[in-house]
């Protein structure tokens, strides 16, 4: 069976490439020969990743504005695949599956990571068509599903992760606070990308209000993107840059989170947070929006909290869970780990699962 995994998103450091690899490394690949599309240059530590797999990598440009040139080259690509499997948010993943109609593909599985896009209008324009060309629905969770798919049947495939990956361990925490200075501080902490959705600003407006009440308090932001001069520049206007680190886009983030303390994710909206499954399994105890999906709470370590409940009442939240966050430890972690395997969230579940859903 000849499988062809299209990636709508940048092949960088986020969470629909993180689910992608994930899922890609933890298959069963006998009878299998798969293929991967990027819509962008490959990091190179990926792209070793997908070499050591044996999967034939392709980079196309993807361009709404200029769809035509990307669905033909596209289709020349996928009529060599029995399946294909897009990833994305929106129903713009039918310049996927007309290439994969014209292509020949006859199953055409679409796999939804969000719960709203960024081109709501167009969205609205092409989901007629769009639904009758993908043949297979797949989501993250139900209401990415929901908002994608409507009342049509879907399946919910689960934001595996490899747990035994981010068992919490005292020697990365050392390690980690040592460099960044952090050996005596109470470590607030958020892992995404600087874009609009994961909400920055409010997160340091919550932090200048909890640093006030708790002085040894620090922020450590994982991720890069468009905004992030932007949020630095707010740092250094309300005084507090030198309390905020910006690591960046880091190679090892499951270091970095035995490092953290509390995660905080004032998120405007999601689909299901693999960086929460992952935090998790560390023991790390969650503040979040209630944007995210309740499902995201296997351990009962994920805590609820509107927006509009304000900055000062989150930095209060933060301050309650503070006891309960600071006692964690390797113990917190295995039952978190283990609660996670027994809900379905372990990628070998998940990828036994995928590779039964091809072969059906």
């Amino acid at each position: 069976m000849k499988l062809l995994v299209v990636n709508t998103a940048p092949s960088r450091r986020n969470g629909i490439t993180s689910v992608i690899l994930s899922q890609l490394q933890a298959i069963d690949k006998n009878g299998m020969e798969i293929g991967y599309v990027s819509i962008s240059d490959i990091l190179p530590e990926y792209q070793k990743i997908f070499d050591s797999l044996g999967i034939k990598t392709y980079i196309l440009s993807r361009s709404i504005k200029n769809a035509i040139p990307y669905i033909y080259r596209l289709s020349n690509i996928a009529r060599h695949y029995d399946i294909i499997h897009v990833h994305g948010n929106s129903s713009t993943m039918i310049m996927e599956m007309l290439a994969a109609k014209f292509g020949g593909v006859r199953i055409r599985c679409v796999h939804c990571h969000n719960t709203t896009c960024s081109v709501m209008r167009l969205d609205r324009l092409l989901r007629p068509l769009f639904y009758r060309l993908c043949n297979k629905r797949f989501a993250c969770g139900d209401a990415a599903g929901r908002w994608l798919y409507g009342e049509r049947e879907f399946e919910v495939i689960n934001n595996g992760i490899n747990t035994e990956n981010f068992v919490f361990d005292t020697s990365k925490r050392a390690a980690v606070r040592e460099q960044y200075n952090l050996t005596d501080k109470i470590v607030l902490a958020n892992i995404a990308n600087f874009v609009s959705q994961k909400n920055h600003s409010f997160l340091i407006d919550v932090f200048v209000k909890f640093a006030y009440k708790v002085p040894q308090a620090r922020l450590l932001l994982l991720g890069a993107g468009p905004l992030m001069d932007e949020i630095k520049q707010k740092a250094v206007n309300l005084a507090v840059d030198d309390k905020i680190i910006f690591a960046g886009s880091v190679p090892n983030p499951a270091d970095f989170l035995s490092a953290m303390d509390i995660i905080v994710m004032p998120s405007l909206f999601e689909g299901f947070p693999v960086t929460l499954m992952e935090g998790q399994a560390n023991g790390l105890t969650s503040l979040v929006s209630d944007t995210i999906t309740k499902k995201t709470n296997i351990t009962g370590l994920v805590n609820y909290l509107s927006l509009s409940a304000g900055v000062d009442v989150w930095a209060s939240k933060i301050e309650e869970l503070l006891p309960v966050a600071l006692s964690r430890n390797n113990d917190t972690s295995c039952k978190a780990i283990l609660n996670i395997k027994q809900n379905g969230y372990d990628i070998k579940q998940t990828a036994t699962r995928l590779k039964q859903l091809y072969f059906e």
